[in-house]
C-alpha cells in the first residue's frame, strides 16, 4: 500500500513539472455568478420620503442599506464602505430627507443574524457616513426622529440575544447624536422589540421591551423584564402597562406596535364638514346684488340647521349670486370641505363652471358629483375629483324634501 501510495504522488509530482498554468491560458476565461440568489438576505427595515416617495432606503440583515431615486425601479448599494453590513433600522430626517440615520445589527434574533457597530448618519442622501456612537449596543431596531426638533433622536436597542447584555434599552440623544442618554432599560436579558411616537406629540413614545435568549438548541421568549412602557415627556418619566390597561396578565413575550397617524383632508372624518352657500336668489330682485344683513337667508339657516342635524359641520360659506367665479371664491375660502351645498337652485351651467374650475386646480376632495333641482325632477351627473356639491331649491319646504332624499344619505356615507 505504501509503495502504491509513494508511485502515486511521483506521477503527480510528474505531471505538475510538465504541465505549467500561464496567464495566456486564462485570458479567455469568464467569471459567472454560482449564487447564493439572495446576495442581500432579510429585508430588515424600509424608509422613503413623505414628500417625494420615489426615493426610498431599504436595509438588509447582511447586505447593508439599498437606495432608490426611481420608486423601487433601480436600486444602488450606500453602505458597502462601512465597518458592517448589518442593517437594523433606517429612519430620514423629513424636514431635510439628505439626513438619514441607520442603526447596524439585524433586530432579528435568529440563529444566523449579524450584529452591528453603533449608529450611523449620512448628511448627503448615502454618498458619506459618520459613526455616532452606541457601538456596544451590537443590534439596533428602531430609530425614531422628532419631527419638531431633528437632533433629538431615539435609538432602540434590542441587545445581542445569545446572552445577558447590558447595552440594551432606549436611548436619546438631543445634539444631533454627540451625546447619547440611556432612558429606558429594565434588565440585561431585555432589548427594544418596537417603539413608536405619537405623530401629534412626540413626547409621548410607546416602546415594548422584550427579555429573550437565543441558544443554539433552544429559544426563550417572554420574562421578567418584557413589558409595555409609555412617556407623555420624551423619555423623563415612564409608565409600565399592565392587565390594569387591558393587557395580559404573566410574562410578555414580542410585541409590535403601530400608531394611527393624524387624520387629514384625504383620512375618514367621523364628522363631516359641509359647506352652506346661498345663490341669494331668494333675497333680492334679480340683477341687485345682495347688501349687508342679507347674507344669511331663511332657507340657508334653515339648510345649516338640517346639515347639523344630520350630524355634520355645517360652515357657513356666506352669499355669492350665480356666477361661476364668484361661487368658486366662497368656496375656496373655506378649507377641508368634503360638501358643498347651495340655496336658491344655482343653474347647472354654475356647477359646470365649478366642476371644470376646482378640477382644474387640483383640490383633493371626495368625487365630485352635483344635483341641480329643475321642475319635477332632480337633475345628477358628474365624477370629477372636487368637492361634491348639491344645489337645493329656494324655499325652504323644497330644501327640506331634497335634503332628506339627497343631502343625509351623502352625509351618512361620508362618515363612514
Amino acid at each position: 500500500m505504501k509503495k502504491t501510495f509513494l508511485l502515486l504522488a511521483l506521477f503527480c509530482a510528474s505531471i505538475s513539472v510538465g504541465q505549467q498554468l500561464t496567464m495566456e491560458q486564462l485570458e479567455n476565461l469568464k467569471p459567472r455568478n454560482i449564487g447564493p440568489g439572495g446576495m442581500s438576505g432579510r429585508v430588515t427595515s424600509i424608509d422613503a420620503v413623505h414628500d417625494n416617495p420615489e426615493i426610498m432606503y431599504v436595509g438588509t440583515a447582511s447586505g447593508g442599506l439599498w437606495k432608490s431615486t426611481s420608486g423601487g425601479i433601480k436600486w444602488a448599494p450606500i453602505f458597502d464602505k462601512q465597518i458592517t453590513a448589518s442593517v437594523g433600522a433606517v429612519a430620514i430626517q423629513q424636514s431635510n430627507p439628505s439626513v438619514v440615520w441607520v442603526g447596524t445589527g439585524e433586530g432579528n434574533p435568529r440563529n444566523s443574524l449579524n450584529g452591528g457597530y453603533g449608529v450611523f448618519k449620512t448628511l448627503d442622501g448615502g454618498k458619506t457616513w459618520m459613526s455616532m456612537g452606541l457601538e456596544k449596543t451590537r443590534h439596533i431596531h428602531k430609530i425614531l426622529i422628532d419631527p419638531t426638533d431633528p437632533n433629538t433622536v431615539y435609538v432602540g436597542a434590542i441587545g445581542a440575544p445569545w446572552g445577558a447584555h447590558e447595552e440594551r434599552g432606549v436611548y436619546k440623544t438631543t445634539d444631533g447624536g454627540k451625546n447619547w442618554r440611556r432612558i429606558l432599560f429594565s434588565n440585561n436579558t431585555s432589548g427594544v422589540a418596537d417603539m413608536v411616537m405619537d405623530p401629534k406629540n412626540p413626547n409621548k413614545i410607546i416602546a415594548a421591551l422584550w427579555d429573550h435568549k437565543r441558544d443554539p438548541w433552544f429559544f426563550k421568549s417572554g420574562g421578567a423584564g418584557s413589558g409595555l412602557y409609555m412617556t407623555y415627556d420624551g423619555g423623563e418619566n415612564w409608565k409600565k402597562l399592565s392587565e390594569k390597561e387591558g393587557l395580559p396578565k404573566g410574562e410578555l413575550g414580542r410585541i409590535g406596535l403601530a400608531i394611527a397617524a393624524v387624520l387629514t383632508q384625504a383620512s375618514v372624518r367621523l364628522r363631516p364638514r359641509v359647506g352652506v352657500l346661498s345663490t341669494g336668489d331668494e333675497l333680492v330682485p334679480p340683477g341687485e346684488l345682495p347688501g349687508p344683513g342679507q347674507i344669511i337667508s331663511s332657507n340657508a339657516s334653515f339648510l345649516a340647521n338640517f346639515v347639523s342635524a344630520c350630524g355634520a359641520e355645517a360652515v357657513d360659506l356666506g352669499i355669492a349670486r350665480d356666477v361661476p367665479g364668484a361661487m368658486l371664491d366662497a368656496v375656496r375660502r373655506a378649507s377641508n370641505l368634503d360638501l358643498v351645498v347651495t340655496t336658491g337652485g344655482a343653474s347647472v351651467g354654475t356647477h359646470d363652471h365649478i366642476v371644470s374650475d376646482l378640477a382644474s386646480s387640483g383640490q383633493n376632495a371626495l368625487n365630485f358629483w352635483k344635483i341641480a333641482m329643475r321642475p319635477g325632477k332632480p337633475l345628477i351627473s358628474g365624477n370629477v375629483d372636487g368637492i361634491p356639491l348639491i344645489g337645493l331649491p329656494g324655499n325652504p319646504v323644497s330644501t327640506a324634501v331634497c335634503a332628506l332624499v339627497f343631502l343625509r344619505p351623502a352625509i351618512a356615507h361620508m362618515a363612514g
